[in-house]
This record gives C-alpha cells, sequence and structure tokens, in this order.
C-alpha cells in the first residue's frame, strides 16, 4: 500500500507519474483521496492500526481485546506448561504493536483490561483447580524481565504512553531525514549537529528500561531475603 500526505489536490496525478518511471502502475479505480478533515471527523483503518477520532480507536482497539480475549481462551484446554509458553512467547505480543501505532488518549481502561486477561490467565495456570484460585500475582512480578526474576509480561496501560511517544519520535527522525533530502530544509544530522543539547525524546528501549528500573527497586524495598535470592537464582543462567 502507497500512502501520500500531501497540500496537492492533484496529489493522485502526480503519484501516477512518478510510478510511470518506475516499475509500477498506480490502479486509480482502487485509489483515494481523504480530506484531513474527514479524517480527523471519521477516522480509517491503516497499516494494521486506527487514525482518527476517540470513539473510533475505542471500538478498534475493543476488537482487538476480544481477540486476545478468545486466544487466551485456547489455552484452556492445553497442559499448563504448554499454556505458559504460548502466553508469554506469542499470546501477550497480540497488541504489542498498537502501543507504538494506537494513539493512547482516551484508551488508558481498555489497556487496563488487556492486562487484567493476561493476569486472569496467570492465575488460572497457577491454580491447583478451579475451585482453588491463588492470590492475585504481584504486578511487579508479573512485569518484570526475565532477567530479573519476572514473568517478563510487561503492562500495557504502563507503556502505552511512552512506546507512543517513542514511536513518534522515531517516526520524526526518519521523515526529517526524508524531507531534508528532497527539500531545503536542513537534515536531522544537520540540525542535531547545531542543537546538540535539543531533547530528541526517549527511545522505546530507554522507556522500558526506565520503567522496569523504578518498578525493581520498588519490588526488592519489601522482598524477603529468602525471596531475594530466590529471584536472584531465577535469574541467573543456571537458575
Amino acid at each position: 500500500d502507497l500512502y501520500i500526505l500531501s497540500k496537492d489536490q492533484g496529489s493522485l496525478d502526480i503519484a501516477r507519474e512518478v510510478l510511470k518511471k518506475l516499475p509500477y502502475k498506480l490502479n486509480l479505480a482502487k485509489s483515494k483521496k481523504i480530506a484531513i478533515k474527514d479524517l480527523k471527523d471519521h477516522g480509517l483503518k491503516t497499516l494494521g492500526t486506527y487514525i482518527g477520532p476517540l470513539e473510533g480507536r475505542r471500538a478498534f482497539l475493543e476488537e482487538k481485546l476480544d481477540t486476545l480475549q478468545q486466544a487466551i481462551a485456547t489455552l484452556q484446554d492445553l497442559p499448563k506448561q504448554h499454556s505458559l509458553l504460548l502466553l508469554r512467547g506469542s499470546i501477550h505480543l497480540l497488541l504489542r504493536h498498537l502501543l507504538r501505532q494506537l494513539n493512547p488518549e482516551g484508551l488508558s481502561d481498555l489497556w487496563e483490561r488487556a492486562d487484567i486477561l493476561i493476569k486472569e490467565a496467570i492465575i488460572t495456570l497457577v491454580a491447583r483447580s478451579p475451585a482453588e484460585r491463588p492470590k492475585e500475582p504481584d504486578p511487579y512480578f508479573l512485569s518484570l524481565p526475565v532477567r530479573e526474576g519476572g514473568l517478563g509480561l510487561p503492562l500495557h496501560k504502563e507503556l502505552a504512553q511512552g512506546l507512543y511517544q517513542a514511536a513518534k519520535e522515531t517516526a520524526k527522525k526518519i521523515l526529517i531525514g526524508i524531507t531534508g533530502f528532497f527539500t531545503s530544509y536542513p537534515s536531522l544530522s544537520t540540525s542535531e549537529a547545531q542543537n546538540p543539547s535539543q531533547d530528541q525524546g526517549k527511545s522505546a528501549k530507554e522507556v522500558f528500561k526506565e520503567l522496569n528500573k523504578a518498578k525493581l527497586e520498588t519490588f526488592l524495598q519489601d522482598l524477603p531475603i529468602s525471596y531475594k535470592q530466590a529471584r536472584l537464582e531465577n535469574a541467573s543462567y543456571l537458575g
């Protein structure tokens, strides 16, 4: 798919002429133009996400949550070890890409629902029988990386804002590089050279690192010594 953001009324015709020089052909019958105002008012499903107003974004994410819930439900018929492997290695990742792509404003309660679905799945796996429900798992234990003794299931609600902003910063750098190549705008490297102290925003890696560091410090404060030793053993290569 090809997406063009342009102020030019004849952007499709221009794109068709440009593509004539390449081994591609633009099918105008399958192409359409959407005004920015209409995009803001009515939204658009595109590239696996949704761009537009809050109502549409909520409806889109609710559909994805239903898919996550159905995927978790399929674990009930599997051995618990297999279920845990699938949950940690695959199912909990189903919505992670949307943390970078979907504007998180007004979606906090829905992201929390995703975390609750995953937490309930863990409780079911830990329970010895359906009648014996264990106590609520520590959210720090659930979300801390495996190397820190956790289960490695980051909370969507905690990451939504940070990862979305990190993705915007990454996109901004790429767009500045592209526009700098075709126009007289300064390139990213020139801009950074002129403003070395300019805040470029956190990367996704930095968002994870800072959040996990703060959570680990809080988690360890009240942890008994025997639990701390068990956590270190869990986190080691030999644990």
